[in-house]
């Protein structure tokens, strides 16, 4: 599922991993939207957020909606990808007929056909009315409002006037090649009018990437976001990102999604530029613990300093290494050397099996065929591990080493430098900060 001009090391820890994994049928999400890539095309889902009666739970799942394809297309292979993107081909035999750029916050899937007739095919649900009218026939322009029997209302924009040819469970294009097509949904319980005219005003300006540069400081993060597109483009940003993009400097719209990560709003900018204070590291808490809890706090490290066994899997082991980790330094805080180098042993003891001759029953390995570090047992079966065999969590599962490391290493220079090449390789796998990296 790789294009051939793609080579390793492949990104192993981004949000569209699914994409090239097994047949590629996993649903992704480029927010606002899920998206599952059949054979013939994309199917596309707004998800709804789900609060429970009590408000102790939210949840989202995938919903499938509209598949935006074409007939005659044999396969899909990922070409292309930067940090905002994925570009995935359909193509028939090797030719490439339909391409989708799929750029992360975008309120529009876009699907650029090129010697392909595009049509959209209506899964679980059908469609009712194309532009206020009930009766199937056939309409041309450029901007075409789909009601569905959900209740939902998608919008469908083309790059030039075009006709198509509907009924319940089909939206075809009589004259669509070389014809970019954008699909977008309004946004549920929210009024439609505003979020349309957004949408509408848009549409021709398609995004197809973007580049990031950061450069940080002991204080700050500054950082921009560079949008590949043919103006400036509408992208939704989340609540985090709007406390970083002044409302004074960026053209925020009407146009929000209420989602599980918040509510989403329409900025129209061709470049995201942002300043952001990083809070100081330290080792230790910033607050002074109180006297009182003192001789508490030590008595409970007292008896959490024993061995209890350690899980053979890495994700389950992480916690519990990172758990003496943390008493570690708290007993440093505490000023309680001999406490701190007990609960240290315990780390170091516990790391030995992984870091010996074979790792292991679960060793960690270095992937030749990818460039990461996927556990043993989970390239076996990739249920093994929490699917750490096939990169997932691998930011949770090896994060819990990494602390577990570092506050083995502050205390204990001589491992640290033994080991170094180990956890860098951890380190690389999930976060690493060259793109020119030749294994990971």
């Amino acid at each position: 599922l790789w294009a051939p001009h793609l080579q390793a090391p492949y990104p192993t820890n981004t949000w569209w991993i699914d994409i090239v994994l097994e047949k590629g049928l996993n649903p992704v999400v480029s927010t606002p939207y899920s998206l599952q890539f059949h054979s013939n095309g994309v199917r596309v889902g707004l998800p709804r957020k789900y609060v429970e009666p009590s408000g102790l739970f939210v949840s989202q799942w995938f919903s499938e909606g509209i598949t935006l394809g074409t007939k005659g297309v044999t396969r899909h292979q990922v070409a292309a990808y930067d940090p905002m993107s994925v570009t995935v081909v359909y193509l028939d035999q090797n030719q490439p007929r339909l391409t989708f750029p799929v750029v992360r916050g975008s309120p529009y899937v876009t699907g650029q056909f090129a010697n392909a007739n595009p049509s959209l095919w209506f899964a679980h649900c059908h469609l009712v009315e194309v532009n206020g009218a009930a009766t199937p026939t056939t309409v041309t322009g450029t901007a075409f409002s789909l009601q569905l029997n959900t209740t939902q209302r998608w919008m469908v924009f083309t790059s030039r006037s075009a006709s198509f040819k509907w009924s319940a469970s089909e939206f075809t294009a009589l004259d669509g090649q070389h014809l970019t097509v954008r699909l977008a949904a309004l946004p549920w319980d929210a009024p439609v009018a505003p979020a349309e005219k957004v949408l509408k005003r848009n549409a021709g300006c398609v995004p197809t990437g973007a580049s990031l540069n950061t450069d940080v400081t002991e204080d700050a993060l500054q950082g921009q976001v560079v949008w590949t597109a043919t103006c400036a483009p509408l992208i939704l940003a989340m609540p985090h990102w709007q406390d970083l993009l002044s409302r004074r400097s960026y053209t925020y719209t009407e146009l929000t999604y209420d989602v599980l990560m918040g509510n989403l709003t329409g900025v129209v900018a061709s470049v995201w530029a942002w300043t952001e204070p990083l809070p100081p590291l330290w080792w230790h808490s910033t607050h002074t613990i109180p006297d009182d809890k003192a001789a508490l706090l030590v008595a409970q490290i007292e008896r959490d300093l024993k061995f209890v066994g350690y899980a053979p899997e890495p994700y389950a082991f992480g916690k519990q290494v990172c758990r003496f980790a943390r008493l570690a330094l708290i007993a440093e805080e505490l000023k309680q050397p001999e406490l701190a180098r007990r609960a240290r042993r315990f780390v170091e003891e516990a790391f030995a099996p992984w870091l010996g001759a074979g790792g292991g029953g679960d060793a960690i390995l270095y992937d030749t065929t990818w460039g990461g570090t996927p556990p043993k047992m989970g390239l076996v079966e990739k249920d093994n591990d929490f699917g750490a065999g096939y990169y997932n969590d691998h930011h949770f599962h090896f994060g819990y080493w990494l602390y577990a490391a570092a506050v083995l290493a502050k205390g204990n220079q001589e491992w640290a430098q033994q080991y170094k090449d180990h956890f860098l390789a951890l380190a690389r796998d999930i976060a690493n900060p060259s793109p020119a990296d030749p294994h990971f």
